[in-house]
């Protein structure tokens, strides 16, 4: 069992709903940014308020640290394309 985030005190529930292991191949490059600063000891990982990470690449670790409330995928930029006027 994998063990559970810290937050700061007062911070409410601390972790989400189970959530079943995601697909592979998806997750590596996935990024991430959290609303308040988490620590998950057993994985050897941390984020603070506001950073923008990679997601764990394990996707056992990264269902975990998805299930988060505070944990948010950071969207990749849109590509803008360019027309060149002839």
């Amino acid at each position: 069992m994998l063990p559970s985030p810290t937050a700061p005190s007062g911070a409410g529930g601390v972790a989400g709903p189970s959530l079943p292991p995601a697909p592979y191949g998806i997750l590596p490059t996935m990024k991430i940014t959290s609303t308040t600063d988490l620590e998950f000891p057993g994985l050897k990982f941390s984020i603070r308020q506001g950073e923008v990470k990679d997601l764990p690449a394990d996707p056992e670790a990264a269902a975990f640290i998805l299930a988060s409330v505070y944990i948010r995928e950071v969207p990749e930029p849109q590509s803008e394309t360019t027309r060149e006027n002839p």
